[in-house]
């Protein structure tokens, strides 16, 4: 997975990045002035690798070990 940077012309998504035929793509609209964080995206990036390779602690458990404090 990896951010790349994109702008609306005509109502169609344009890239300088090189995308192959049929990438699948996460949109983010961004509608503020100040820069997006890409530091902050590619954690986000890291998290969701973690969790789709079963590195988490599922709900049920969190709620549990904070009950227990």
């Amino acid at each position: 997975m990896r951010a790349v940077s994109a702008t609306v012309v005509k109502g169609r998504v344009v890239t300088r990045a090189k995308l192959h035929e049929g990438a699948r793509l996460t949109v983010v609209v961004h509608d503020g002035d100040e820069p997006i964080d890409l530091d902050a995206e590619a954690e986000i990036s890291r998290g969701v690798a973690e969790i789709k390779s079963g590195r988490f602690v599922g709900a049920d458990r969190a709620c549990a070990f904070l009950r227990r404090r």
